[in-house]
Parts: C-alpha cells; structure tokens; sequence
C-alpha cells in the first residue's frame, strides 16, 4: 500500500504497494513540467529533463554528481522574485525547500516557468499605460484642434486678401492646407481614442505622397537628401486619408532622426503583385507598395525586435513618444495590409508597407 500524508495524518490508498512509492514519484518528477533539482551537501543527486535543459544539458543524468554551483540554474537559485535565464530567455521563479532526514540536510531546488503570466502583466500594464495616455491626449487634441481651427480660419482670411498665385498668397495656402491636415489628424485622433472610426474612402497614394512633398521637405531639413518617386499612378487604396498622411509622416520623421550627419531618404510608391505563396502572409491580389528608406545607423536585431511596442523609443527622453511605429502597425493592419522593416547596424533602414488596391482598380 502506498501511504500519502495528509496534514499530520497518514492516508492509505488501497492497492499500490509501498515499495512501488519510489518509481511512481521518479516518474512523477521526470514528467514534471517544471524544473527540479535535489542537492545534498552542495553536491547534485537528482534532476529531472526539465532542469538539465534549464541549465542547457543535453541529459540530467550527467548533472548528477556535480557540484550544485556549477549547474545553478540563476545566481542564487533559491526564494526569489522571476529571473531571465539568459540561455532560455524565459522567465523562472525559484523556489528552495529545505529537507531533514535523519542527520543529512537536503534542499529541493523548484524553477516554474513564468514567462506567459509575464507577458500578459506587461501587456496589462502597457494597456493601463495607454489608457492614461489616451485621456491626457484627448484633452491635448481637443485644444489642438481649436488652436489649428484658428489658424486655418486666419489663413483662409488672408487668402481672400492676397492676389491669387502670388508669393504672398501661396504661402498663406499652405499654412491653410497644413491646418486642415492637422485638424484632419487631430479629429481621426480623438475617433481613434473614441474607439470609433472614420468612414475610410478611396486614397489616390500618388496624390497623397505629392500633396506632403511641400510639408515634408521642411520637417527633413537641407542636409538631408529627400527624393520622393510616386509610381503607383491611379492606384487607389480603401482607407482614412489622414492615416495615410500619419504612415508617411511618421515613417519619414524616424528616418531623418537616423541621419543626425546628413544622408538619404528615399519615399517610394509601386504597384506589387502577390501570389498565392508570399513572406507577407497576405492573400495573392494586387497591393501598393509604400517603401521609406534611409542610410542612415540602422538597428540590431534587440532593437528591431521592440520598435513597434507601445512607449518604445530609441530616441532622448523628451524626444519621442514611442507610439509612431506602434501607430502605423495598427493602422497598416486595420487596412488588411502589412509592414515590414530590414535594418543593420551602419546600413540604414529600410520600411515597406503593402495595401491592398481598392476593388474598382482591381483587374
């Protein structure tokens, strides 16, 4: 019979001999999902497969015998708080019990992976970030669009003062022009906030990156050499304009923050053809094709790895939210499209961007 302590009690379970007691729990800890290592005098005299490929051994028998420094699975491997192994890249909580038998002490060395009840805390706390953020923004654009509504009826104002196709009066069309994109933005802003979206249209993607060349040239600055090739012609696209307008603008601000010493920056639009098989996980259709390169200082693979993550940012405190490119993804996957980054360190970034072309364009 097999005897289970039950409190101070012993209970008895009918049928299972005592002798049997040792293969049944070297079974149980062999199959164990987590990790569990006996240590005896500093020296290891148990681990299951969990634990060997904890510590990155090919076998737990070869654990045996070594001395527990050696193999510790995080630097105390006892009580604490969640570590990193650096060889998984998961997330463990350690537990160490300690163990009186007869005159010998043993500890029972326990590892729990803790890696999704990690991931879901951040993103817990990464959505309670955002919603703080959404409503110190929503008060900021609610101003913002008043301050652009001004501007936008002062410009209008001037224009109707000016000769037409002056200087004069050229410049005062495009301080109008930028105000209403603004206040474009700031409305698709506070839908957006609002959980309620804008009715999307058809966006001629041509039209649209010609229209920004005038705003954008400024913002990139004379040192940078800015080159803006539209070749999708009358290709349209099915979404808000004003998120176009947020893509691009975003896209071409983070390039021209990579090349603080001068460079290039390409905006490029074509026409792209996928089939049924394709790295973009896309149906097989026609797409526009956005591309915003640069050569500028690139990125490694960490980095890459997080740049679309909410309040990520490469740049100086002050300098940058860190919602631009998390931005752009939502909106670029809203629109049943996708995006893509290739960066190295010294060799620039390069950001392609496929939308599916409205039905009528479709042949």
């Amino acid at each position: 019979m097999l005897f289970m302590r039950k409190g101070s009690a012993t209970a008895v379970i009918p049928g299972i001999q005592v002798e049997h007691l040792h293969e049944i729990l070297a079974i149980a800890l062999e199959h164990s999902p987590h990790a569990i290592m006996l240590e005896r005098g500093g020296i290891v005299v148990h681990a299951n497969q969990a634990f060997a490929n904890l510590v990155n051994a090919s076998n737990a028998d070869d654990l045996i015998g070594r001395e527990f420094s050696a193999v510790a699975c995080s630097h105390s491997c006892k009580n604490s708080g969640p570590e990193c192994n650096e060889k998984t890249g998961k997330y463990y909580q350690h537990k160490c019990v300690e163990l009186k038998l007869a005159s010998e002490k043993m500890r029972i060395h326990l590892a729990f992976d803790v890696s999704e009840r990690r991931r879901m805390e951040k993103e817990l706390a990464d959505t309670r970030k955002l919603q703080s953020f959404g409503f110190l923004v929503s008060g900021i654009a609610h101003d913002f669009n008043n301050v652009l509504t001004a501007i936008t009826l002062h410009a209008g104002l001037l224009t109707s003062q000016l000769e037409k196709n002056t200087w004069s009066w050229r410049q005062a069309d495009s301080i109008q022009s930028a105000a209403e994109r603004g206040t474009a933005l700031a409305g698709q802003l506070l839908s957006y906030l609002r959980e309620q979206s804008p009715d999307p249209e058809e966006v001629n993607v041509d039209r649209s990156l010609r229209q920004m060349v005038s705003i954008l040239r400024p913002l990139v600055g004379e040192h940078i050499e800015f080159s803006v090739n539209p070749h999708c012609g009358k290709t349209t696209v099915i979404m808000v304009p004003s998120q176009l307008q947020q893509i691009v603008m975003n896209l071409v601000i983070n390039a021209r923050d990579a090349l603080q010493d001068g460079g290039r920056i390409l905006l490029e639009s074509q026409n792209c053809l996928l089939q049924e098989s394709n790295p973009y996980s896309l149906a097989a259709g026609e797409y526009a094709q956005l591309t915003v390169a640069d050569d500028g200082h690139g990125m490694d693979e960490p980095t890459k790895a997080r740049i679309f993550e909410p309040f990520f940012s490469t740049k100086k405190p002050g300098k940058g939210t860190g919602l631009g490119l998390f931005t752009v993804q939502n909106i670029v996957r809203k629109s049943g499209g996708s995006l893509s980054v290739t960066s190295e360190p010294g060799l620039g970034t390069r950001f392609e961007i496929l939308l599916p072309k409205a039905p009528a364009i479709r042949s």
